[in-house]
């Protein structure tokens, strides 16, 4: 069974910890084929495992050169007062959602975990994410430039040793667009993670888009 018009897809990066990658897109969502998931142990760069539907990216986590990536300037005020009240409310069934604890199915069953804040520096990257590809007309966590989710938070200036990212597309209002990454074990476990402290949400509408609709959620712990 397919979430009507949506699409999802779900990357993780957990630096010094030997968890597998998490990949979202489960066979009840239609995901596309960028879906997978990234680790990196013990700060040695790790190939990615795609445990989803779609084709494995064959990249790998982001080194760290020991030098700050360019800042992205992102959107500030200008931002569209509409979308804004869409990520909050993205935010809000977040943490209703991590209060009530869930069952992730492959993703693991989760109890009641503490809520998420919104972090400027994530939700710069997310929005940024949003509208490039609303903007440009496609759908995956590498970005056209080639940049991944972690390339794209480390230049909004965020520095946790935790990444995680869902996006999603075809959906006009949050509550559809979470119930489709609660219906995906792999979107569902990045909600439900209790390590995850931080938040950032990007919603941008792009009317000659494909999917209309492009939703990012960026999630962090540490930063």
């Amino acid at each position: 069974m397919r979430a009507p018009s949506g699409w999802l897809a779900v990357l993780l990066l957990v630096t010094g910890c030997s968890s597998g990658g998490i990949g979202g897109g489960d066979d009840d969502t239609g995901a596309p084929a960028d879906d997978s998931g990234v680790t990196d142990d013990s700060g040695a760069d790790a190939a990615p495992t795609d445990t989803g539907t779609g084709a494995t990216d064959t990249g790998t986590a982001p080194k760290d050169t020991g030098t700050p990536p360019p800042a992205d300037t992102g959107p500030g005020d200008g931002w569209p007062a509409a979308s804004a009240s869409l990520e909050q409310e993205i935010l809000d069934e977040t943490n209703k959602r991590r209060a009530a604890g869930a069952d992730c199915r492959t993703g693991g069953k989760f109890g009641p975990a503490p809520p998420l804040t919104m972090h400027p520096q994530l939700q710069q990257s997310a929005r940024l994410h949003s509208q490039d590809m609303a903007t440009k007309n496609y759908f995956s966590h590498t970005g056209l430039d080639g940049r991944s989710p972690f390339d794209r938070m480390k230049a909004a200036g965020y520095k946790g040793g935790m990444m995680g990212e869902n996006i999603a597309a075809g959906n006009s209002t949050a509550a559809a667009t979470m119930t489709q990454w609660m219906n995906s074990d792999g979107h569902c476990a990045n909600i439900m993670n209790p390590k995850y402290t931080q938040l950032g949400v990007g919603y941008f509408m792009g009317a000659s888009s494909k999917y209309k609709h492009y939703w990012t959620q960026n999630f962090g712990a540490g930063g």
